[in-house]
């Protein structure tokens, strides 16, 4: 009996045999690894330089963490930096710092061009 209707067994029987055909069709395609496509890392054009710019942010200690990399037209390091900066309100904030932070920091490795 199922909500006050009583059911035959053979009724009974389809129903589970159909849910468990449901969980077997589930649990294949949870079982079947996504594709993945291998990206790599390509250097910018020559004349060029490439900049990598990231930030963390802990909002109960009020804290960022910021990091800059610039790489040349041959993959090669130019420069790198990292900072810790206290007293930071958001995520919002913490990434705005990261970008001033690469601005200040391609300024003073010349990378800035006048175009």
């Amino acid at each position: 009996m199922h909500e006050g209707v009583v059911q035959r067994v053979s009724e009974v029987v389809t129903f589970v045999r159909g849910y468990c055909f449901e969980i077997v069709e589930v649990a294949r395609g949870l079982a079947q690894p996504s594709p993945t496509q291998i990206v790599g890392w390509l250097p910018p054009p020559l004349s060029f330089l490439k900049v990598n710019v990231d930030a963390s942010f802990s909002f109960s200690l009020q804290k960022a963490c910021s990091g800059v990399i610039i790489w040349d037209e041959h993959g090669q390091i130019m420069g790198a930096c990292s900072r810790l900066t206290t007293h930071v309100p958001s995520v919002f904030a913490a990434e705005a710092m990261a970008v001033v932070q690469w601005l200040h920091f391609a300024s003073e490795m010349g990378c800035l061009g006048s175009h």
